[in-house]
């Protein structure tokens, strides 16, 4: 017997799931100085809890994966939805900061389910066209949700504490949970399910995993999202700590920011109507390179303000706009018959290798403009680096052309 799926009430629930472990990753972060004094630590330590959730996100991807296959898409979401909640319970109990990293770990391993199930369900159910629409939504809420999200915890740090940071948190996956329980369908074919062989498992991933392709694409997203995860980190203590703004002010700052992000992608859409996919990814990391020497041009002129800041990050996140979605969708493209596979690779890979990113910009103590000026370049530099084949590819074709 055919099930019957109501797509638009399952579209609606997948995209409100989404959220659920995103907007973990930073909503608190406009908290940070007032949580050094609250946990009585410092600010270095208080960066690595971010580190902490990002392992979690990105080593149970891998896991989630093959559970997901083998026992349906709604039983493992509901585990790492339960999961989220308890820990996010343990975090706003936390009177240290080891047992804050503990809680962020565990939010992690919870947030990794949601993560790879929600793309699962989308492979389950939609096709073609309509399939890239739904990933297409589901990237743009992935991406966006980090960064809107300290806009509304800048207003919670100023008015509710940072202990409300993660009420929010679990009383959103609460809400998801019941939603998902009452109303998620079971999407997976289990007629079609085949008992998991590690041996094919094994091939299929280092097939992947040695296409130079594929790990030129994902390079460029960890390097280019890099800078953007940067600047999460260490914003609060710039603009809160050196400018002396309010975490109300600065969570306005922030919406800012992703507005930037929002209209990078918005303008990818309607540019891929007129060019290619990498000639759009070429011109996300000019604008990556320009906006890390325009704020090192800034900080060499000590011109040391909001505007600065902001002008370079939000130029920065535009060109990220281009980024991000072209190569994902050129990773998909690659490898069309494994999606699924590529999905959860290209994304614990990524989130990994933002984790070493964030711990780098934690342990080098990452916290003026120039130092941030800094990051951005170095970024840009390898971002661009790993992607000049295809610079060398454009100009080779122009040279042909004339």
């Amino acid at each position: 017997m055919v099930k019957v799926i109501n797509q638009t009430l399952l579209t609606f629930l997948v995209l409100f799931a989404i959220p659920s472990s995103q907007i973990a990753i930073d909503i608190y972060l406009p908290s940070l100085p007032s949580m050094v004094l609250s946990l009585q630590t410092n600010s270095a330590d208080l960066q690595l809890t971010f580190t902490f959730y990002i392992i979690g996100l990105g080593i149970s991807q891998l896991f989630y994966g093959f559970l997901t296959d083998r026992l349906g898409r709604k039983p493992i979401i509901q585990f790492g939805l339960l999961l989220f909640i308890l820990s996010s319970i343990l975090c706003v109990a936390s009177r240290d900061i080891y047992l804050l990293f503990a809680g962020r770990l565990l939010q992690g391993l919870g947030g990794g389910a949601i993560f790879v199930v929600t793309n699962a369900i989308w492979k389950d159910v939609f096709v073609g066209e309509q399939l890239a629409r739904r990933v297409t939504y589901g990237s743009l809420i992935w991406s966006l949700v980090p960064i809107l999200a300290p806009a509304l915890g800048g207003f919670i740090q100023q008015y509710l504490g940072w202990q409300m940071n993660f009420y929010i948190m679990m009383g959103y996956a609460v809400i998801t949970l019941f939603l998902l329980w009452i109303w998620l369908p079971e999407t997976l074919n289990k007629t079609e399910v085949e008992k998991i062989c590690f041996k094919k498992l094994i091939i299929d991933y280092l097939h992947i995993l040695t296409d130079i392709r594929f790990l030129r694409f994902v390079a460029c997203v960890i390097f280019s999202w890099g800078a953007v995860i940067a600047f999460s980190i260490v914003g609060p203590f710039i603009f809160q700590n050196l400018l002396r703004v309010s975490a109300s002010l600065y969570g306005t700052l922030i919406l800012i920011v992703g507005v930037a992000y929002t209209v990078g992608t918005f303008l990818n859409g309607l540019l891929l109507n007129y060019y290619q996919t990498l000639t759009l990814l070429k011109f996300g990391i000019i604008l990556m390179l320009i906006s890390a020497l325009a704020l090192l041009g800034f900080a060499g002129l000590g011109w040391f303000n909001i505007t600065t800041i902001l002008l370079a990050t939000c130029l920065l996140q535009i060109g990220q706009g281009f980024i991000f979605a072209n190569c994902l969708t050129s990773t998909l493209m690659i490898f069309p018959s494994a999606a699924g596979t590529v999905s959860s690779l290209f994304g614990c890979i990524v989130v990994l290798g933002i984790v070493v990113i964030s711990a780098l910009v934690a342990y080098f103590n990452v916290n003026s403009q120039l130092s941030l000026a800094l990051v951005y370049l170095l970024l840009g530099f390898l971002t661009f680096i790993i992607m000049l084949p295809y610079f060398f590819r454009f100009l080779s074709s122009s040279n042909a052309a004339n």
